[in-house]
């Protein structure tokens, strides 16, 4: 992996104030170990895009710690990006 995409509230045509504030990328090889990779604090914008250092993982989550002005998460999509050697799985958490 080597950059990551977060589509917020305002892609959809929602007031910017909803778009998703502060959160991070975490990734993992096994699904348990996770190592932080990205912290995003105060976010305005509409797209989140994130270059780093490639990173070898299977698993990726992204973490919110500020959801949004009304406390509610609205992430459109999550795009994940690197080459290709293993498929990637985003973890869903409720």
């Amino acid at each position: 992996m080597d950059r990551y995409v977060v589509r917020h509230a305002g892609t959809d045509g929602m007031n910017a104030k909803l778009n998703t504030r502060s959160f991070q990328l975490e990734t993992s090889t096994d699904g348990q170990n996770w190592k932080m990779v990205n912290i995003v604090k105060n976010n305005i914008k509409n797209v989140t895009d994130i270059d780093f250092d490639p990173i070898r993982a299977r698993y990726a989550r992204l973490k919110i710690s500020d959801a949004g002005s009304d406390g509610i998460a609205r992430i459109g999509d999550v795009e994940i990006y690197g080459k290709r050697e293993h498929e990637f799985t985003l973890k869903a958490r409720e």
